[in-house]
């Protein structure tokens, strides 16, 4: 039997989906023990290029997709041949996660291709925790201080909670229904009444609807929150994707990563103009020194 949290496997699966779609889904946490698909989602987070990425021999993508034998490359047709396989991989996404500063198990290389899922859930955490929170800024403060303030905001001081932590206060649903409606309709007095007419169920059902219609990805059902089934780093993240798309972040692509992509290609469009600049110049110029030569 699993150690994990049947919520919080769901958690990650969806989550984990959600991000690699539509090119590969999986169906289990086993599918990730070798490492393929965290490597390919690292890879995404981390915005490679082709030439950043180290070239497998291996075509493994018909593998991760199909399951059948007909599919596995030759150098995976033996257990000792996937076993290697899945240890360059493995390899490799620590390497990932090192650059990303993504909090991941040390040494768990073993626990990780033999599939046991604590271990893989703790990638997944980290892996997602980086992308999400640890990066993102409100107000000053940074990472999960600065969503909390970021909730508290948006409500004005209104939940009697305080929303001091990731934990049991979002069971009722008020919390979550005032961070979905924003900022299209701000929190006050009469909307938290208004709430309260309707039982736990209920808000985080609409809630979450809410949400799903702005394009958060449903990786909770209504109970899992609303019988205060979630873990705490799992509602962590769900804010931090809340966050991101209600402050239109891009929620694929680190934060630190793309503001340094948007950098380089600032760089490189100041490079190419100031490059045209001197072909003119110097185009002008040939054009000045054969009109004078010719009178």
């Amino acid at each position: 039997m699993s150690s994990i949290p049947l919520v919080e496997q769901k958690f990650f699966l969806r989550w984990l989906n959600y991000m690699l779609y539509p090119e590969y889904r999986i169906v289990a946490l086993e599918d990730l023990r070798d490492g393929f698909l965290l490597c390919k989602l690292c890879e995404m987070i981390l915005d490679l290029d082709d030439d950043e990425i180290e070239q497998d021999d291996v075509d493994a993508s018909a593998f991760s997709l199909e399951k059948s034998s007909s599919s596995i490359p030759p150098q995976l047709s033996t257990s000792k041949g996937r076993e290697n396989w899945a240890r360059k991989n493995v390899k490799k996404l620590y390497t990932y996660c090192e650059k990303m500063q993504a909090v991941v198990p040390k040494n768990a290389e073993d626990n990780f291709i033999s599939g046991k899922e604590s271990t893989i859930v703790d990638f997944l955490a980290g892996i997602a925790t980086a992308l999400h929170v640890r990066e993102m800024k409100f107000q000053g403060v940074v990472g999960e201080p600065a969503l909390l303030q970021w909730v508290r905001e948006v409500s004005v001081g209104l939940l009697p909670s305080g929303m001091t932590s990731f934990a049991g206060c979002w069971n009722d649903g008020i919390a979550l229904n005032v961070v979905a409606m924003y900022p299209e309709k701000e929190a006050d007095e009469k909307l938290i009444s208004q709430l309260k007419q309707f039982t736990e169920l209920e808000r985080v059902t609409v809630g979450l609807k809410t949400l799903g219609d702005k394009g958060v990805p449903l990786v909770f059902d209504p109970p899992d929150i609303s019988m205060g089934m979630f873990t705490p780093r799992c509602m962590r993240i769900f804010v931090g994707i809340i966050f991101c798309i209600q402050s239109k972040i891009d929620i694929t692509i680190l934060p630190s990563v793309k503001k340094e992509r948007e950098r380089e290609e600032k760089y490189r469009r100041y490079k190419e103009k100031k490059e045209d600049e001197k072909r003119k110049r110097m185009q002008q110029t040939t054009h000045s020194t054969t009109i004078s030569t010719t009178y």
